[in-house]
C-alpha cells in the first residue's frame, strides 16, 4: 500500500555545513531590521521511501467441528425431546505490518555531527553519511529523493509480527423437564457449559519497539493469555394458554456463571416476560444483566509511545501578546482584551496550577513557545482494570389492528433502561487535555497530564480505564403497514415501516463528574426513519428517510462568554469580529432511493443516496466531537448524492 503524505520537519542546527542559513551559509534575516547572525532551519520535506509504503500480510484460519443428535434414552426416565449439541473450534491470525522509514538517530547523528574538513570536504564520523537536506534532488514534484550513500544509512525497516488465537469448547443439552400441572404445558429447557481461551503475541523488532522512525510512535506489542469457564442454562414456562383475559403468559429465565482467568466469577441473569389478554395486543418486558472482562488488547498491551501534536489552552494566545514594535527586545506582555478564551478555561488552568496569563511568554527562549506542542503520548493495557458489567431494562406493548384480514398494521412502543458500570475506555491526549481544562471538564485528567520545568506539555497518559456510569433511557416507537393491492391484473404489495427513538437521559459519568448528553449535538432527543416499498412484479421501489434532530449544547452561558472575538478575525474597521461559537444544530434529513429487479438468478440494484444531496451541520469543535466541523457518531451523511448500481448473479 503506498500513502505519500508523510513528511519530516527536523531541525538544522546552524553548524550544520549544508544550513545556508547557518555558519556556512548567509544571514537570511539580515534585511529584517538588524542582523541575526546564523540561525537553525525546519525545512518541511516528503521523501519518497520514507513511511510512504506498507507490506501487511495476514493469513487467517478457523477449524470447527461437532456432533449434535437427540437423546433418545431419556424417554426411558420421563424426559422427552431431549437433544444434544457439542462443538470445538480453534481459530487464529497472524499478520505482519512492515514499513521502511527514516532512522531517527541517524538522521538526528548526520545532522548535528556533520563537519567541514581541512581540505574542504564533510564528513560525520565512522559508519555515518552526511545528509544534505538542502539539496536539488530533496525538492522535487511528488517527494524528494535520497542519493543512494543517504538511502543505504537513513533507511530502517519497522516491523511487528502478530499471532491471535482462540479455542472454543461449547455443549449444551435441551429438551421438555416437566408439564405444568393446571394447563398441561410443556416446561423446556437448556443446559451447557463452554471454555474459551484467547491468547495474543506480538514482536516488535527493535525499530518498533523503540519508536526508532522519525515521527512515529513505538509499539511493544502484547502479549498474554486469558480462560474463560461458563455454565449456563435458561428455562421457559407456558404459564397460561388460551384463558379469558389471558391468550398468553410466558416467563423465560436464563442465567449464566462466568470465571474468567484474572477476575473473581460474576454472574448473569435475563428475564423476560410476555403477557397476551386478547390475540391482537401483548405486553411485554425484559431484565438482564451483562458482564465483560478486559479483552487482550485493553489488558495485555505493553504499551505504544509517539509523539503527537496538539494544542495547549493555558498557553497565552499570539493575539493576546503584545510586544513594542519599536523595540524588538521588550518583554512580551499580556493584554486580556485579546484574549478569546472563556473565562471556565482560565479558571481550569489556575485551578491545575498553571498561570493562564503567563505561561509561554516568558523572557527566554525556553520560556516562549506557541500553544501548540508537540508531545509525548503513551497508551497500554492495565491490569487494574475492572470488568465492564450492564443492567437492561425494557417493557412496552404491541397492538395488531383485529379489524380486517386483508392489511397488516401494527403499533409498538418500548421503554429501555441501560445502564453501563466501568465502562472500559482509551482516551485519547486530547480529550484528557479538553477536560482537565475547561469549565466543564473533569480535573480528574489533569493526572494524566505532566508538564517539564518550563510548564509545557511534555507527556500525557492515554492508557486504559474504567470511566464510570454510562446510561442510556428512553422510548422507541414504531408503525408498520403492509397491504397487497391488485391493480389491473398485477399484484402491488405497499409497506411502510416508521421507527422513531426518544432520549431521555444519556448520563456520562467520567472519573466522578457526571454529565447528561441528551438533547446536544451528540447525542439529540429524537430520531426517526421511515421506509416505504413498492413491489410490482420484478421490480421493488424503495424510499428511505432518516431523521436526526436538532441538539444543544447545554453549558451555553461558558460559550456566550466567548464573544469578544472570532480567533482574532478583524471586521472592515480592524476591530475584533463579534461571534459566538456554533454550539446547536438543527432539524436533519436526509433521503435515499433505489430500484430493485430480480429476474431468475440475477437481481440488479440502482439508486441515489442523499438524493438531495443535504449537508450535515457545522459545529464548533470545542464543544462537540467532531472533524472539519461535522459531528461525529451522529449518523450525518458526509458524502453528498451519492448514485451507485449493484449487480448480483447466482451460478
Amino acid at each position: 500500500m503506498f500513502n505519500p503524505s508523510a513528511q519530516i520537519f527536523e531541525v538544522v542546527p546552524a553548524s550544520n555545513p549544508f544550513n545556508p542559513c547557518g555558519d556556512y551559509g548567509i544571514d537570511c534575516r539580515a534585511g529584517i531590521g538588524f542582523p541575526y547572525g546564523p540561525q537553525d532551519v525546519q525545512p518541511i520535506l516528503n521523501i519518497r521511501g520514507d513511511r510512504d509504503r506498507f507490506d501487511i500480510e495476514v493469513e487467517q484460519y478457523r477449524l470447527v467441528g461437532g456432533v449434535t443428535g437427540n437423546l433418545l434414552s431419556f424417554e426411558n426416565i420421563g424426559l422427552n425431546n431431549w437433544y444434544y449439541d457439542f462443538y470445538v473450534s480453534y481459530s487464529a491470525s497472524e499478520g505482519t505490518d512492515s514499513r521502511p522509514g527514516i532512522s531517527e538517530e541517524r538522521l538526528l547523528n548526520s545532522l548535528y555531527n556533520t563537519v567541514v574538513n581541512d581540505d574542504g570536504t564533510v564528513s560525520c564520523g565512522d559508519g555515518c553519511v552526511p545528509v544534505n537536506l538542502f539539496s536539488d534532488n530533496i525538492y522535487q514534484p511528488g517527494g524528494g529523493t535520497l542519493t543512494p550513500e543517504e538511502q543505504a544509512y537513513l533507511m530502517v525497516d519497522r516491523t511487528i509480527g502478530t499471532e491471535v488465537s482462540q479455542f472454543v469448547a461449547n455443549g449444551f443439552i435441551g429438551g421438555d423437564l416437566t408439564t405444568l400441572p393446571w394447563n398441561d404445558e410443556v416446561v423446556s429447557g437448556v443446559f451447557g457449559l463452554e471454555y474459551r481461551r484467547d491468547e495474543i503475541k506480538s514482536d516488535p523488532n527493535d525499530v518498533a519497539a523503540d519508536g526508532l522512525l522519525w515521527g512515529y510512535f513505538s509499539d511493544q506489542g502484547a502479549d498474554g493469555a486469558r480462560n474463560l469457564k461458563e455454565v449456563f442454562a435458561e428455562i421457559e414456562l407456558p404459564l397460561v394458554r388460551g384463558a379469558e383475559f389471558a391468550e398468553e403468559l410466558t416467563l423465560t429465565m436464563s442465567g449464566r456463571i462466568s470465571d474468567e482467568s484474572f477476575y473473581d466469577p460474576e454472574s448473569t441473569y435475563s428475564l423476560k416476560a410476555i403477557y397476551r389478554p386478547v390475540d391482537w395486543f401483548t405486553i411485554r418486558g425484559t431484565k438482564g444483566t451483562s458482564y465483560r472482562a478486559p479483552n487482550l488488547r485493553e489488558r495485555f498491551l505493553n504499551g505504544t509511545s509517539g509523539f503527537a501534536s496538539l494544542s495547549d489552552p493555558c498557553v497565552v494566545p499570539e493575539n493576546a501578546r503584545v510586544t513594542d514594535p519599536l523595540d524588538p527586545d521588550s518583554p512580551i506582555t499580556y493584554n486580556p482584551a485579546e484574549d478569546t478564551r472563556v473565562q471556565g478555561v482560565l479558571d481550569a488552568c489556575l485551578a491545575a496550577g498553571v498561570d493562564p496569563t503567563t505561561l509561554g511568554i516568558g523572557d527566554t527562549e525556553e520560556t516562549q513557545f506557541t500553544n501548540f506542542v508537540s508531545a509525548e503520548v503513551v497508551s497500554g493495557g492495565s491490569e487494574e482494570l475492572e470488568p465492564e458489567t450492564s443492567l437492561a431494562k425494557t417493557y412496552g406493548f404491541i397492538v395488531e389492528q383485529p379489524f380486517s384480514d386483508d392489511l397488516d398494521l401494527t403499533f409498538s412502543l418500548t421503554r429501555f433502561n441501560i445502564e453501563v458500570t466501568n465502562s472500559i475506555a482509551e482516551p485519547s491526549a486530547g480529550y484528557s487535555i479538553g477536560q482537565c481544562y475547561s469549565a466543564s471538564g473533569n480535573p480528574a485528567f489533569c493526572g494524566r497530564i505532566n508538564r517539564d520545568e518550563n510548564q509545557q506539555i511534555s507527556f500525557v497518559d492515554s492508557s486504559f480505564i474504567n470511566i464510570g456510569l454510562l446510561t442510556s433511557k428512553g422510548f422507541d416507537y414504531n408503525i408498520y403497514y403492509s397491504q397487497e393491492f391488485v391493480i389491473g391484473e398485477q399484484n402491488v404489495d405497499v409497506s411502510l415501516d416508521l421507527q422513531a427513538t426518544r432520549m431521555t437521559e444519556s448520563l456520562y459519568d467520567v472519573l466522578g463528574t457526571v454529565d447528561d448528553d441528551k438533547g446536544e449535538p451528540a447525542v439529540p432527543e429524537w430520531r426517526g426513519s421511515a421506509r416505504f416499498r413498492v413491489a410490482v412484479s420484478d421490480f421493488t421501489f424503495n424510499w428511505e428517510t432518516r431523521f436526526i434532530g436538532k441538539g444543544e449544547e447545554d453549558d451555553l452561558g461558558e460559550f456566550e462568554e466567548g464573544t469578544t472575538g472570532c480567533r482574532g478575525l478583524l471586521n472592515s474597521a480592524g476591530t475584533p469580529l463579534l461571534c459566538r461559537p456554533v454550539a446547536f444544530t438543527e432539524d436533519y434529513f436526509v433521503h435515499n432511493m433505489s430500484i430493485s429487479y430480480e429476474f431468475d438468478t440475477i437481481q440488479i440494484n440502482a439508486g441515489i443516496r442523499n438524493v438531495f444531496n443535504e449537508a450535515p451541520p457545522a459545529v464548533d469543535p470545542d464543544g462537540s466531537f467532531s472533524n472539519t466541523n461535522i459531528p461525529l457518531g451522529v449518523g450525518y451523511d458526509t458524502d453528498g448524492r451519492t448514485p451507485f448500481i449493484n449487480f448480483r448473479a447466482a451460478f
